[in-house]
């Protein structure tokens, strides 16, 4: 009884703690349930991640009104990306580059739960819809996999295109490829990880990937940690990969 009156008291003077307690008690159940038809469940620092992650936009964001997209956890404000991943995930962040000739750039990073570059990669297009080639970035994805990466709990795919992630939220809770088979085909890839989260972040946090599709624009990549050495990788994008690390690390 006292529970469910401090959660009315709390939820009538909109009290930040009433979202985050039923968010965890919802993401706990859904994980119970998994458990029982035996899917694959999240470890207890997945599921904190989730649960912050959904509740950041209700506590922090009063920019963006995205209801159906999971917010970066935001952490540290000073960061140029949100904090890495919990132990066991990849974190892949995705950016796309357009210029008035039309010429286009796709970025992608991929980095572990310790902050380390695992790889990025980098594709010159020719397209004249900046949107559609921000989403292009979450297809090309699928060309830099390993499989060893399936084995692992989960990623996180971030961008900085609020209506694309917003797009791959929704595509993903209402599993619209089931019924459009063209969706269907582009991102079936994704249903060979155990988990995938859908991040919305601030560009400023999204600045490796940016580069990447820069970069891109004028030559394409792809800088594989395990098969090359960081002499192949320009010094300003080592720098890129260094501040983040070096901001993330609590002082």
């Amino acid at each position: 009884m006292k529970l469910r009156e401090a959660l009315r008291t709390g939820l009538t003077s909109k009290a930040s703690w009433t979202k985050i307690y039923c968010s965890a008690v919802f993401y706990s159940w859904g994980n119970r349930n998994a458990i029982h038809h035996g899917k694959a469940a999240n470890s207890i620092t997945g599921l904190a991640a989730i649960v912050l992650g959904s509740t950041r936009q209700y506590l922090f964001s009063n920019s963006l009104e995205q209801q159906f997209t999971i917010q970066s956890l935001g952490l540290f404000q000073n960061a140029s990306w949100c904090p890495p991943p919990p132990l066991g995930w990849l974190k892949i962040n995705v950016d796309g580059a357009l210029r008035r000739n039309n010429a286009g750039g796709i970025g992608i990073t991929i980095r572990d739960c310790h902050c380390n570059l695992v790889v990025a990669a980098g594709w010159g297009i020719t397209h004249w819809d900046s949107t559609h080639v921000e989403l292009m970035a979450i297809q090309y994805i699928e060309h830099i996999l390993q499989d060893w990466m399936f084995d692992l709990d989960g990623v996180i795919i971030e961008g900085d295109n609020a209506s694309v992630i917003d797009f791959m939220h929704k595509c993903q809770q209402k599993e619209i490829w089931k019924l459009r088979l063209e969706e269907g085909e582009r991102f079936n890839w994704l249903k060979s990880f155990h988990k995938v989260l859908f991040v919305h972040t601030n560009r400023e946090y999204n600045k490796a990937a940016h580069f990447c599709a820069q970069r891109a624009i004028e030559d394409s990549f792809v800088w594989d940690i395990g098969d090359n050495t960081y002499t192949c990788i320009p010094q300003v994008f080592l720098s890129i990969l260094e501040d983040d690390r070096i901001s993330f690390t609590p002082s």
